[in-house]
Formats: structure tokens, sequence, C-alpha cells
């Protein structure tokens, strides 16, 4: 049996006098726009892609939302959102994609005005969850909770980031924002965790410390006074190398010396 798709895009197709390819995916060819499509589209649909665009570009539709690829910018923009709605603002979407800084947009939402707070940071990738407000950039600095000052202090260090790092909060941990980026790690309101390190809660003082030093153990800090759990680190560093422990208020509740 055909399926239903293809009898749908067959009529579209004729309906609107332009070719349709059947080349795995449903394809149809409107001038200079291609459009790659996994889900059923009605005449109206159609309609309302055609002559969106003088440039050579791809529209590709699945059941999550849209893809729209300048061709000649080489950008992206992926919209993951109610298909219907997407459609019916579709130059919209060619508006953004050719005025977006970062090669690749990735939203998860529907409310464009939000998504302008993204599309201008000089970088290759951004991924945007309007839900949470989460920001994912260059698939390694994944901030959840920002405001613009925060987020241009994580812009200026974008450079130097080697290592996967995750902020819950950005502006908690503003004051060592570029020790985050630069050592990399995961970084949220109740725990701290980085190379081979926990701290519990995270202290910013205690943090700083720890990224600045060259520590040659791994330390887990269950909190506590911050000076004492401070000394009871250089203690250790004299003491033990290539050692595993657990400190609490200054005090080894747990040693392994790898040997």
């Amino acid at each position: 049996m055909i399926d239903e798709r293809i009898i749908k895009l067959i009529e579209v197709a004729e309906a609107l006098k332009i070719p349709l390819k059947l080349l795995g995916e449903l394809e149809l060819d409107v001038g200079s726009l291609r459009i790659i499509t996994a889900e059923s589209l009605d005449v109206e649909d159609v309609k309302s892609l055609l002559n969106v665009s003088h440039k050579r570009a791809t529209i590709k539709i699945n059941k999550s939302g849209v893809v729209v690829i300048d061709e000649d910018l080489r950008k992206e923009l992926h919209l993951y959102a109610d298909l219907k709605a997407i459609l019916k603002d579709i130059k919209r979407l060619f508006r953004i994609v050719e005025n977006q800084t970062p090669s690749i947009v990735i939203y998860h939402g529907w409310d464009l005005d939000k998504l302008q707070k993204v599309l201008y940071f000089g970088v290759r990738k951004v991924e945007y969850f309007e839900g949470d407000g989460k920001l994912i950039i260059n698939d390694l600095i994944e901030v959840d909770a920002w405001d613009e000052k925060c987020l241009t202090n994580v812009m200026m260090y974008i450079g130097e980031v080697v290592k996967p790092v995750k902020i819950g909060d950005c502006n908690y941990y503003y004051p060592i924002l570029a020790l985050l980026i630069q050592k990399g790690g995961i970084f949220e309101r109740d725990f701290a965790k980085f190379e081979c390190n926990e701290v519990s809660p995270p202290d910013l003082t205690l943090l700083k410390f720890m990224m600045i030093k060259d520590l040659r153990n791994c330390y887990n800090v269950l909190g506590g006074d911050v000076k004492r759990n401070i000394d009871a680190i250089l203690t250790a560093e004299e003491k033990y190398t290539n050692a595993n422990l657990v400190i609490r208020d200054g005090k080894y509740e747990w040693v392994n010396e790898v040997r």
C-alpha cells in the first residue's frame, strides 16, 4: 500500500505544478527552494512555503519541527515547536536565518522574541530551550540560570574552553567564571565537580583556591569551615601524592593513597 503522505504530496505537486522527487524522503523543488519532508503536507502548507526566499535554501520538515538552511550563507535555524504555527510564520524564519550570527541556531520553543536574545553571539552554534532558559554554546558550555551581564562574561572566555562546562547558576558563580570555564566541570548551586574533585556545598573561596593550586591529590570536601578545609588540603598536599581524600570541617574522614 502506498504511504498516505506520498499520495497527498503527489496531489499537492500536481495542484501547484511543481516537481516531486521520492528519494527516501519526500522532496519538492520550487525554484531555488528545496522542501524535504517526513510529514504529510497539504496545499495550503506548501503554498505558505512558496516565494519565501530568493536565495538557495532548503527546508527540512518532521513532526518535531523545521530546519531552515540558507545554502548561500551556510547557516541553519532549527526550530522545534508546533508545525502548523511554524509554517504560518515561515517568512520570519527566513529573515532570522539570514541575520543570525552563529552558523547553527537550535531553538526549542516558539516565542521568537525570546530567540532574539541568542541570535547575535559570535560563536559557531547556539542551542536555547525556551521552557527553562537553558543555553548550550558550541556543544561545550551549558548555562542554566543567566542574565545578559553574566553571559557577556562567559563569551569573553569562549575561546579558552577546551573541556565541557555546565554552570547551573551563572550569577552565583559570576566572581570565578573565568576559572570555571578554563577548568571545565559541573557547577550546580548545591555542588561542584571539576577534574577529580568535588565540593558540596560549593563555597567560592574554597573553589578558587582549589582551581588555582596545582593539586596533587583528589578531594571531596563536604562542608564545614572554609579555612580549616583549606589548611587540611595544604597539609594533605605535603603528605600525600595521588591520594583520594574526603574532608569535612578540616578533618580527614577517609584517605586512600595510591602507591
